[in-house]
């Protein structure tokens, strides 16, 4: 590529709203293919972003963008036209070069697919990590775990099983005195739910380096001893001094009238009779009359001013340490626990063979600090010369800093780099995306000011360039105005270190269409506010079907999905058909719950409640609700008449018997085909009935075939359980802002933008004080200075965080956006009110306030269709990996030998003797854990390991032979050689290696003796078998 075009190879640009960052994506990728003229140039590119919607659409415009430019001049759509312009003006191509190079490309797409790299970053690590996993000293077959939530509880429940377990004594005691502490402090005894809420802290990566700090960090019972000691202490000690005040003012028989303050400071000496903390403050008024005379004819004796100063000062300078104490003292058993938890994750993990999703940035990170970045290629089997980032202000710091190495390397070389985001646009912190590290490219964050980042940042600095994408393409004039002019003022109440994330707030309209911008902005009254929200959501949806759009035009959007989900049945009751992921959720459609009231009915028969259930389902599902009434029968109980629903009549008049019902099967999955059968349903006409199945099969497959423990996992993750079913022309849009982000809808509608900017004492956050890490809440007032400061700034962040949320609602809307804030004290909707109030281009009439114009659509000039872009069964959320063997280049021979290596450890770990080979090999062959074409040469060098008469020596006469065995370190870090021999008076030690020699290999194995030597087995010895070579060489260890 034309270098001095580019300018420099690092390239970052500001993409706002709207202002085409795809397309400047595509073009880039356009570029570097066209100036590599090598047939491999597509495998150099690779380009990633936050999610598997994102990485989809990329995918999509970029095989749509070569085809185009391949097919011209046949081709003349306008985005073809457009990309053939650019080339042709920045690089000077010509159009036979752009559409010959086209051409070549698609060919090579075709047949080597898997060379075409759009993925998530999490998707990148994981094939890291797959090629690294013995480095990583990770199984082979490890499974990544997605749903952390159930590994934490899997540990509780590891943790309580084994409370009384003399092995257990320590964790026993924390359980326990954490159980009574709960129900001293009034809350519940069962402690399990409160553990898992506490403990999902362990998932998050800001807190990864206080968590391993927490791992090392003492726990001693002798502590909660000492802090509670020390509390009392200095209550008592502050009890005698207020006490003593008090006494002095009894004394004295002084009348509220003639002292200083009068009642208020009467009161406030009363009070101090009773004082028994710390936390009782003493009021301002009495403290401030302390140190004056009093006024005239008032008395206010110095005993007892001096008595009052004492007390009072003695609080000030212990107030700090007692906060601190208590705090240590009250979060305790949570820290202690966290640290046994954390451990028993640890166990979980080597035990199951598996890894969780959020630890993939803290493994790649010590990949990265461990390899060169030519070793990880080597690897890996690819290089990659340029790198395409997209949506950067959701980047996590770890995935940051991961990333700088190979981009470093890539800049080093010359290539051309492209990182794309809007700090605007930052709404994921919640999964640890860090929006400043955007803010500073092309430098690089450095708060800590580590100085081998500093020198980093200072070459990104160099050969990088930040450019601001200003043009809006998507939303019409008055739209982008009204955007324009809200977040200049509201960027004025962020926080300074928010402020740069608006720096590049104002846009330039693309479109000539006015627009429409229509407010409802009030102070919330008493009255049904959901009511009144529906009314207004149903009035804008009539004006704009009055002006020609479709109900498909309009999306509603909210900050949470409770709100939407009450306006979405409200606007069904008023037969307006809608479409959202709440809707579609399939514990709502009743077939489903037949089936599952049909399986608890099953695990407990004898649940009367249950037993109704079912029937009620049963002929809701009928269309006949009245007749569930008839099976009541008229008892007599206690002298009583009772009604009492009958069972029997009910089965046998409509499955003729139990034994019909109730039938025998083999696997749940059996039982719901039965079922289904049962019910003359067809599972291939209704799709919740059909996604059902696909839950339990899986469900069957990779976990278990038991009734109880499936109901277990569908209560769990029911409201995750969801169908994808085709939007209509017919049906408004229903999604969370978050959903929406990437997306973009004709019309826009926000029945709540009143939100809530409060941090609440609910959320909690890890901090170390005084070199003690604990789990607390925040507070603003506390002489905890750590305390203080980390209210601030979480408060600061949760206000950028709305005011992100804001944004990005707001420029979704492509031609009208309608928007209700019917607002309350300290929330971001009297901020937004405030502001418009003093906005004077809107109109008013009493509580709306609009900007442009409603046009009907026909006069609104026609989009072209692929300016929106939505990928179809696809979910929008962070990519979920897939845990088979993904496809690898096939031409690659380095490739070829990892992929064989992989295979060789795994056959090797379950054959001890040639005995074992052929079953074992055939049954990993059908099973598809070894590829077929492996398949004899696996055989030959097995064969010849088990002929080398060094090898077969080894064999003679053992007691025992363990493959792969887990060598546990600290509880935590595992080591994993291939193989163990144990004889009667020797340990034998056998790593395979299917390369070359290497000085790493015996560096590898002498670790490995000594943990084994710490075991106190007999004479260690430690052999390398190469498999090329059949070469079984001993090492001195």
């Amino acid at each position: 590529m034309n270098q001095s075009n580019l300018e420099k190879p690092l390239k970052v640009y500001n993409a706002s709203a709207g202002s085409g960052k795809t397309y400047q994506l595509v073009l880039q990728f356009l570029r570097l293919l066209l100036a590599n003229k090598k047939e491999h140039s597509i495998s150099e590119i690779i380009a990633m972003t936050f999610t598997n919607k994102a990485a989809n659409e990329m995918k999509y415009r970029i095989i749509e963008s070569i085809f185009g430019l391949s097919n011209y001049p046949n081709n003349i759509d306008e985005t073809t036209k457009s990309y053939i312009k650019t080339l042709k003006k920045i690089d000077g191509f010509t159009e036979t070069e752009i559409t010959e190079t086209a051409k070549k490309q698609i060919k090579k797409l075709l047949h080597s697919y898997e060379e075409f790299h759009v993925m998530t970053i999490d998707k990148f690590n994981l094939k890291l990590i797959r090629q690294f996993s013995r480095d990583l000293d990770l199984p082979g077959q490890f499974e990544v775990i997605l749903e952390e939530k159930e590994i934490i509880e899997q540990s509780i429940d590891l943790l309580i099983s084994n409370v009384g377990n003399e092995k257990h004594k320590e964790s026993t005691e924390l359980v326990y005195d954490y159980a009574k502490k709960n129900i001293d402090d009034g809350k519940r005894w069962d402690i399990r739910n409160q553990m898992i809420d506490f403990a999902e802290i362990l998932n998050k990566e800001t807190y990864f380096p206080k968590i391993e700090e927490l791992k090392h960090q003492e726990i001693n019972a002798n502590d909660f001893k000492k802090w509670n000691d020390k509390i009392k202490k200095i209550n008592s000690e502050y009890e005698q001094l207020t006490t003593n005040a008090f006494n002095i003012y009894n004394k004295l028989n002084i009348n509220d009238d003639a002292l200083p303050g009068k009642s208020t400071v009467g009161k406030q000496l009363r009070k101090m009779e009773h004082y028994d903390s710390l936390e009782q403050e003493i009021n301002k008024t009495t403290i401030n009359n302390c140190s004056k005379e009093p006024g005239k004819g008032r008395v206010f004796p110095k005993e007892l001013q001096e008595a009052i100063e004492l007390a009072h000062k003695y609080r000030m300078v212990n107030l700090r340490a007692y906060e601190i104490t208590n705090l240590l003292k009250n979060n305790f058993h949570k820290v202690a626990l966290l640290r046994f938890i954390s451990d028993e994750i640890s166990n979980i993990k080597s035990a199951d063979q598996i890894i969780r999703i959020s630890e993939f940035n803290k493994l790649i990170s010590k990949l990265i600090q461990d390899s060169s970045t030519p070793y990880i290629y080597e690897r890996i089997g690819t290089k990659y010369n340029h790198f395409l980032l997209d949506e950067f202000q959701d980047t996590s710091r770890l995935q940051w800093l991961n990333m700088i190495p190979l981009i470093e390397e890539s800049i080093s070389n010359g290539n051309t780099n492209f990182i794309v985001g809007d700090p605007k646009q930052a709404i994921y912190r919640f999964r640890n995306g860090l929006a400043e590290q955007f803010v500073h490219l092309p430098k690089i964050y450095n708060p800590e000011n580590h100085s081998y980042l500093n020198e980093k940042s200072n070459f990104f600095k160099l050969n990088g360039k930040k450019e601001t994408l200003k043009q809006n393409r998507r939303s019409s004039k008055s739209i982008v105005n009204f955007n324009n002019n809200l977040f200049k003022k509201l960027a004025g109440k962020l926080p300074d270190n928010s402020k740069g994330f608006y720096d590049s707030v104002q846009q330039e309209t693309y479109r000539n269409e006015t627009g429409y911008v229509h407010l409802i902005s009030k102070e919330t009254e008493d009255g049904d506010l959901m009511k009144k929200q529906v009314n207004h959501i149903i009035n804008f949806i009539e004006r704009c079907e009055k002006d020609g759009y479709k109900r498909g035009d309009i999306c509603i959007l909210n900050n949470n999905n409770s709100p939407l989900n009450l306006w979405g049945i409200e606007l069904i009751k008023k037969n307006i058909l809608v479409v959202s992921s709440d809707s579609l959720f399939i514990k709502n459609e009743p077939k489903v719950s037949l089936f599952i009231s049909y399986l608890k009915r099953r695990v407990n028969p004898k649940n009367k409640a249950e037993i109704k259930h079912f029937a009620y389902l049963f002929f809701k599902i009928k269309g006949d609700q009245n007749k569930y009434w008839t099976y009541f029968d008229e008892v007599l109980q206690n002298n009583k008449k009772r009604k009492r629903f009958n069972d029997k009549r009910f089965v046998n008049e409509n499955f003729i018997a139990y034994k019909d019902l109730f039938f025998e099967y083999q696997n749940i999955y059996g039982l719901l085909q039965k079922f289904y059968k049962l019910m003359d349903w067809n599972e291939l006409e209704n799709a919740y009935l059909h996604h059902l199945s696909d839950i339990v099969f899986n469900y069957q497959n990779e976990k278990s075939g038991d009734i109880h423990s499936f109901l277990t996992y569908f209560e769990k993750n029911a409201d995750k359980m969801s169908v994808q079913i085709p939007e209509t022309e017919n049906a408004i849009k229903m999604m969370s802002i978050h959903k929406s982000k990437g997306l973009q809808f004709p019309i826009v509608i926000l029945p709540n933008i009143d939100f809530s900017i409060q941090l609440f004492s609910l959320n909690k956050f890890l901090l170390k004080i005084d070199d003690e890490i604990t789990h607390t809440s925040l507070k603003k007032n506390t002489q905890i200075e750590e305390l203080k400061k980390a209210y601030n700034e979480e408060s600061n962040q949760i206000l950028t965080d709305k005011i992100n949320l804001l944004y990005v609602a707001l420029t979704r809307a492509q031609d009208r956006i309608y928007g209700i804030n019917y607002h309350k004290k300290d929330r971001l909707g009297i901020v937004i009110h405030n502001e418009i109030e003093q906005d004077k281009t809107h109109k008013k009439n009493e509580d709306s306030y609009t900007w442009g114009k409603e046009i009907p659509r026909s006069k609104i000039k026609a989009r072209r269709q692929e300016d929106f872009f939505v990928p179809s069964l696809q979910s929008d959320s962070l990519w979920f990996p897939d845990i088979a063997l993904s496809k690898r280049k096939k031409d690659s021979s380095l490739i070829k030998e990892q992929r064989f290596g992989n295979a060789f450890h795994l056959l090797i770990s379950e054959v001890n003797y040639p005995r074992d080979l052929e079953n074992k090999l055939n049954s990993f062959v059908q099973l598809g854990k070894i590829e077929i074409c492996f398949k004899e040469e696996l055989k030959n060098k097995v064969n010849s390991l088990f002929n080398n008469i060094e090898y077969q020596n080894l064999l003679k006469k053992n007691t025992k032979i363990i493959s792969e065995p887990n060598i546990i370190i600290d509880g935590i870090n595992i080591k994993r050689p291939d193989k163990i021999i144990f004889k009667k008076n020797e340990t034998n030690i056998i790593e395979f290696k299917t390369g070359q020699e290497n000085e790493k290999h015996q560096l590898q194995l002498r670790e490995y003796a000594n943990y084994l030597r710490q075991m106190n087995l007999p004479k260690l010895r430690g052999f390398l078998y190469y498999t090329n070579q059949d070469y079984l060489l001993e090492i001195n260890l």
